[in-house]
């Protein structure tokens, strides 16, 4: 078992105190735009710390079922994998996409399950049919676990909120809880197994 931590910032300048407080992965975003981007120069950075990255595309608000359909994860999946290229994001990683709301029974195997599988179509598209990352699931463990069973996500990142359907969830790859702020960096921890999708670029 790991621990690490996600956050909305460069996480540059606490890099020291992570792996000091025995921290071994740092989880950031890809995004259209905002502050909260990975950087190239940050990944490459953490990378040469010893810190292990991992991704998760996060971009408008994915905090309702109006925000998925599939021609969104077409273009959030295009969008993500093209963030992983121009990071140089290792063959054979994950990029984890947010379901950040704990959506109903009928929304995951509706639209969020759409969604999904127009993530793994952008995928495809770019990849040739052999796209070269496996796609990931934040959210309730209901949600994880209907993605997983459904063969639309291969690894699965549980939110913290307790109160979301499926929180019993146990089959997941990394595991949110609550954080607090290390240096001016407010961040969420978390603690993954030994098989999480997490990367070092070099």
């Amino acid at each position: 078992m790991e621990r690490g931590i996600d956050a909305s910032a460069n996480c540059i300048s606490i890099a020291k105190a992570l792996l000091k407080s025995g921290r071994r992965f740092v989880c950031r975003y890809y995004a259209n735009f905002g502050s909260k981007r990975l950087t190239t120069n940050e990944a490459r950075t953490l990378s040469q710390a010893g810190l292990r990255i991992v991704t998760v595309w996060e971009d408008g608000r994915p905090t309702d079922a109006s925000y998925f359909s599939f021609a969104k994860g077409v273009d959030d999946g295009t969008s993500a994998y093209h963030d992983a290229l121009l990071l140089n994001q290792p063959e054979g990683s994950v990029i984890y996409f947010a379901v950040d709301f704990d959506p109903r029974p009928d929304d995951v195997s509706g639209v969020v399950a759409d969604y999904f599988r127009g993530l793994a179509d952008g995928f495809s598209t770019i990849g040739q049919g052999q796209p070269q990352y496996i796609i990931g699931v934040y959210g309730s463990g209901a949600t994880c676990s209907a993605l997983r069973e459904g063969g639309l996500a291969q690894y699965s990142w549980l939110a913290m909120s307790t109160g979301w359907r499926g929180y019993n969830f146990s089959e997941w790859n990394i595991k949110q809880g609550v954080g607090k702020k290390i240096g001016k960096i407010p961040v969420d921890y978390d603690e993954a197994t030994d098989d999480y999708g997490g990367f070092a670029i070099e």
